[in-house]
């Protein structure tokens, strides 16, 4: 997908450049927590952004977020190289 595109669907959906970053750390599968560290922002704010992003989105989970994001050419791919989070 072209960045051109991208952009625009994040501004039609009125996400901020800080919720584009939370839902790309979640898309990777990184925890609430792993988020914070990543962004140094508290836990508690990281939660307020990702409720924000699910209203934003029209959706209620992580996994629909995720899937939202992989769909709009945010989310990391085998080819792109970037790690996923590591469960356990």
């Amino acid at each position: 997908m072209h960045d051109r595109t991208v952009r625009h669907d994040l501004t039609a959906v009125g996400l901020t450049e800080r919720q584009v970053q939370i839902l790309m750390l979640l898309a990777r599968g990184l925890t609430n927590y792993q988020i914070s560290l990543e962004v140094d922002l508290s836990e508690k704010t990281v939660r307020n952004h990702i409720s924000l992003v699910y209203v934003s989105l029209g959706v209620h989970t992580r996994v629909q977020a995720a899937l939202w994001a992989w769909h709009h050419g945010l989310a990391p791919t085998a080819e792109s190289g970037v790690p996923l989070a590591r469960v356990g």
